[in-house]
């Protein structure tokens, strides 16, 4: 978070995984339990991919399916359905100890392709970000973090509500 003057040390911890399709839910719950166990303030990131054809499929679960489907596997669960649209939803929760997390969250509109290309995630390798002609898989790396510098809204959010807590 250098843009916004804020100094994060990292660490990395293991978090149960709670049952929810909302990618807040889980961001907020691994917070929560991070800064329990911690007991120091922390920011969790977590991610969701909304595929509307899939009623949302996989939601919060991108981890899991990235660790247990192809990128042909997800093309041949579209094979049927010509609504391609995706949304992704990126959310950084934040929680100090013995408080309630709160929750910050951006939103972008993609497409999957009908072939994977790409040497990156599952999902990555179907994906084709507003303003790319290739997927996120195949794009090069600083082409994409620039975009999600400019499509993020959330930490901005986040970096103003911490600067007015102090």
């Amino acid at each position: 978070m250098r843009p916004f003057g804020i100094t994060i040390d990292r660490k990395k911890i293991e978090t149960p995984e709670i049952q929810s399709l909302q990618v807040e839910d889980v961001a907020a719950f691994s917070a929560y339990f991070a800064a329990s166990t911690l007991d120091k303030p922390v920011i969790v990131t977590d991610a969701g991919f909304y595929i509307e054809a899939l009623n949302g499929f996989p939601g919060p679960l991108v981890k899991y399916i990235n660790e247990t489907l192809s990128s042909a596997d997800l093309l041949n669960l579209m094979t049927d359905h010509k609504n391609r649209t995706v949304t992704i939803k990126e959310c950084l929760a934040y929680c100090a100890p013995g408080e309630e997390p709160r929750t910050f969250t951006s939103q972008q509109t993609a497409t999957l392709v009908y072939e994977a290309s790409g040497n990156r995630s599952s999902i990555d390798n179907v994906l084709i970000l507003p303003g790319f002609d290739v997927t996120a898989g195949a794009a090069p790396q600083y082409a994409l973090e620039q975009y999600w510098v400019q499509q993020l809204t959330h930490y901005s959010d986040f970096a103003n509500f911490l600067t007015g807590c102090k």
